[in-house]
């Protein structure tokens, strides 16, 4: 399957790794980025093939969307955001037997991924806490890849 982006378009997508899954979802926005409730995440097994994951990934990215003001208000309050997360952290711990949130993120790597222009830039992050990750903004971290390969 081929996928066509808009040119000078920002698409976003995030991926999570522990040593059970890789998580894609889409994130869309305004400006500000979340995961977009209106797309489907993929769970892929750590065993997925480079072709099944590229697949994947393009297919997130391809669902990014710009929202709307209205949009952006109700997607990206942090009430909602919350509850989100906290829903996907319980599927998660239920679906790979985790006792606590600290043996799911003990682990788990995360990124965010950008396309525009036929560039992939993925911008790795450091696990700062249990729960969270930052990025310290280092150009020399950030990987670029033409979409074609």
């Amino acid at each position: 399957m081929t996928f066509i982006f808009d040119v000078n378009k920002e698409y976003h997508a995030g991926a999570n790794l522990i040593d059970k899954f890789l998580w894609l979802e889409t994130y869309s926005g305004l400006g500000r980025y979340s995961s977009d409730p209106h797309c489907r995440c993929q769970l892929l097994s750590i065993d997925s093939d480079d072709v099944c994951i590229g697949h994947e990934l393009l297919q997130a990215l391809k669902n990014s969307r710009a929202y709307t003001s209205e949009e952006s208000e109700e997607y990206l309050s942090l009430e909602k955001a919350q509850m989100e997360y906290d829903e996907w952290v319980t599927v998660l711990m239920g679906k790979y037997n985790c006792r606590s949130k600290c043996a799911l993120f003990k682990d788990m790597k995360y990124c965010s991924i950008i396309y525009v222009n036929n560039i992939i830039e993925i911008q790795p992050t450091r696990h700062t806490k249990l729960e969270g990750w930052s990025w310290a903004g280092h150009d020399k971290d950030v990987i670029r890849l033409p979409v074609t390969s």
